[in-house]
């Protein structure tokens, strides 16, 4: 007994670290998952930042009733800043942008609208929010019209949506994966112990008993997993920050240490849930039917 006793316990450990180190590289790429996509959220975020909807304003309005729609949209909750822009300075804009002088060919006509450009807000950067907004300018006849990408915007909220469900199918896989890792390395350990269990049973042993060094087992891989694989995101992430220094914006972000403690909570709750039911699984069986 004493020598297949040894034999099974190194077999263990080595399944033990084997699994140990399958969760940690599964979890790890779970949290470059998380950190990809938080990333993509900064970029598409900043971006409706910086994206301007302008106000064309009908000529020969006077000056205060522009300075009241102005008021109007500051105290707009939505509404992060209002630049007003001249007809002369539209023209003047148009000139430096695309480099044509348009005088040349109309002479001193100009074309253009005064208008109050806005940068929203970016969870109003929607079409449902820009065209209530619209609704509520239009109704002034000071306001031409409102200038703004709509097509662009629907088709960011849209491919921002169809990039959520992936990534939440990604990670509900890389759980998945995570479970049935932690579940075989526990079975495999119950079954390697049976017949220690089994006696356990017979001398009045609560199932409770012989759970919790099986338990505690998957709890410690799934805990060291998170562990190893948030420290691998930490290295990489000192890697990358000083190859691309402008991401330290990112990880000065709250956020990315939330991925951390995501990453080490799940693990743990995985080696818990998995273990258990793989210990359940063999406590209710007979001796002849796990042998």
């Amino acid at each position: 007994m004493e020598t297949n006793k040894g034999d099974i316990q190194p077999k263990t450990r080595k399944t033990f670290f084997t699994s140990l180190f399958s969760i940690s590289l599964v979890l790890f790429f779970l949290g470059i998952c998380m950190m990809a996509a938080m990333a993509g959220k900064l970029v598409v975020d900043t971006a409706k930042e910086e994206l301007e909807l302008k106000v064309l304003i009908a000529d020969d309005t006077p000056d205060h009733e522009i300075q009241m729609i102005r008021a109007q949209l500051i105290r707009h909750p939505g509404i992060n800043s209002v630049r007003f822009l001249s007809k002369e300075a539209a023209g003047q804009e148009f000139v430096e942008t695309t480099g044509d002088d348009f005088r040349e060919a109309i002479g001193h006509f100009n074309p253009f609208m005064a208008s109050l450009n806005l940068r929203l807000k970016k969870e109003y950067v929607t079409r449902d929010s820009i065209l209530k907004l619209q609704t509520v300018l239009l109704q002034n006849p000071a306001v031409a019209e409102l200038d703004y990408p709509i097509e662009l915007i629907a088709r960011v909220d849209e491919n921002t949506h169809v990039l959520a469900q992936i990534g939440l199918l990604i990670g509900c896989i890389v759980m998945a994966i995570t479970y049935f890792l932690i579940y075989g390395t526990v079975r495999l350990s119950v079954y390697s112990r049976r017949l220690i269990i089994r006696t356990m049973q017979l001398i009045g042993a609560t199932p409770g008993f012989i759970r919790r060094p099986f338990v505690m087992s998957g709890v410690l891989q799934g805990l060291l997993g998170g562990i190893i694989a948030s420290a691998l995101l930490i290295l990489g992430q000192v890697g990358i920050t000083q190859q691309f220094p402008f991401l330290q914006s990112l990880w000065l972000q709250y956020e990315i240490f939330s991925v951390y403690l995501f990453l080490v909570v799940t693990g743990t709750l995985l080696g818990w849930i998995s273990s258990r039911m793989a210990v359940n699984r063999f406590l209710h069986k007979r001796l002849d039917e796990i042998a």
